[in-house]
């Protein structure tokens, strides 16, 4: 009699210890369901404190401290994302989430050696997983590794023919990758005071990019019509190459020199501008350019600007000292890219002339001298496929060409180049 009680008492333990598991597994599940919501909700540090609660009682909840990393990620805190989730790791080195947790962190954070290691791993445990696939060809490209990048991508067109996100990608990589554009395209200005202008610009130019940085020539063509003149009836030529040498990380020079017979372009121009890649998504340049059309003209110049998600925020002055006097000028640039690098929409607000345009000098008088301009430029660039990408812009300005009196001027511009 005595064992048939003790045998029952061993039973309703043994139920109460799975019952009392139980709840605590189902407390743990409802808690942890709670924390997601606060977590995809961006409340990061309530997710965290939920999860914390967890773990306390039930230390082996491996899916709360992924999401403690997770969201200590998402906050830019990469320290304690990784002592969260190498924890895991080091307590199972094939946990997949945790791995592809891992991954994240060292990219967001910039290490994209220690990324691709976790991708690799990750890889490993399952070969064609797209979502890992898609990360390798992201982390390859900001390396500037297009050739894995386009092997990488390749690869997941292999398992999925139709992923349409693959294959714009790949048109963009192979544009990328080719390393020579001709370019084609015209430039027209209009005004009617005080004289009815009509100024073409049709520029052809070739460019180079090479690892060390990249070469542009080109040839500018002008032809200014007048009233009752015809095309062609006074053509001018331009000459220029714009040299982009890097300097090392985040660090560029822009060079340009041109020179012209003609009395419409200036007879010569240059620029010297030192470009700089700085953190938390700022750049900033300074420089100066020179041009000589009657007489030399120095004109100083810098920017700042800033990267904010798919946007950059810019401004840039010109300064130009004379003997009389400061003039300056200023732009507020704003640009969107749409897909990649290569299509964008560029905004830019402008007070007084700036010269960085093709300049024309006719009566004594150039663009650069005119008084109170001021501007709007919209512009567009899109490729097409792998090897065309079109652009244009259009510009409308109001100026005061002599003191009191103002005009409105229009500019539009088409242009088509080339990669391969």
């Amino acid at each position: 009699m005595k064992n048939y009680i003790i045998i029952i008492l061993a039973l309703l333990l043994n139920l109460q210890t799975h019952f009392v598991f139980a709840q605590k597994t189902q407390n743990a599940d409802s808690l942890f369901t709670l924390a997601q919501n606060y977590a995809f909700n961006k409340n990061t540090e309530e997710a965290r404190r939920i999860c914390f609660k967890i773990l306390k009682s039930r230390s082996n909840y491996i899916d709360a401290r992924i999401l403690i990393g997770r969201t200590y990620a998402w906050d830019k805190n990469y320290k304690l994302a990784r002592l969260e989730l190498e924890k895991v790791h080091k307590a199972d080195s094939t946990n997949f989430e945790a791995i592809s947790a891992l991954s994240d962190c060292e990219l967001w954070d910039n290490e994209y050696s220690k990324s691709i290691k976790y991708i690799n791993l990750g890889l490993k445990l399952d070969t064609n997983n797209i979502d890992l696939l898609f990360k390798k060809e992201q982390v390859y490209e900001l390396t500037n590794d297009i050739e894995l990048s386009i092997i990488t991508i390749k690869t997941i067109l292999q398992l999925e023919p139709e992923n349409q996100k693959a294959e714009e990608i790949l048109n963009r990589l192979l544009r990328l990758n080719k390393h020579n554009v001709i370019k084609i395209d015209h430039t027209f200005n209009y005004f009617e005071q005080p004289y009815l202008r009509r100024w073409h610009i049709t520029s052809l130019s070739y460019a180079r990019k090479e690892n060390k940085g990249s070469v542009i020539g080109r040839v500018n063509a002008g032809d200014l019509i007048l009233d009752s003149e015809t095309f062609h009836q006074q053509v001018a030529l331009q000459y220029e190459v714009d040299i982009y040498p890097k300097l090392g990380n985040k660090t560029y020079l822009y060079i340009n020199l041109g020179f012209s017979q003609s009395n419409l372009f200036p007879n010569h121009k240059g620029a010297l501008e030192l470009f700089k890649g700085l953190s938390k998504g700022f750049d900033a340049s300074i420089g100066g350019r020179y041009l000589y059309f009657d007489s030399s003209l120095l004109v100083f110049t810098g920017s700042i600007g800033k990267y904010y998600k798919n946007f950059w925020f810019g401004f840039r002055p010109y300064i130009v000292p004379y003997s009389y006097g400061i003039s300056q000028s200023f732009n507020f640039i704003t640009k969107l890219h749409i897909d990649g690098s290569e299509e964008f929409v560029t905004l830019l607000l402008g007070y007084g002339n700036s010269p960085d345009e093709t300049m024309l000098f006719y009566n004594g008088t150039s663009d650069l001298d005119m008084l109170n301009s001021k501007k709007i430029i919209l512009l567009y660039q899109k490729p097409i496929k792998a090897s065309w990408i079109i652009s244009g812009f259009v510009e409308f300005k109001n100026e005061e060409y002599t003191t009191g009196n103002k005009r409105n001027s229009t500019k539009l511009n088409l242009g088509i180049s080339y990669k391969f």
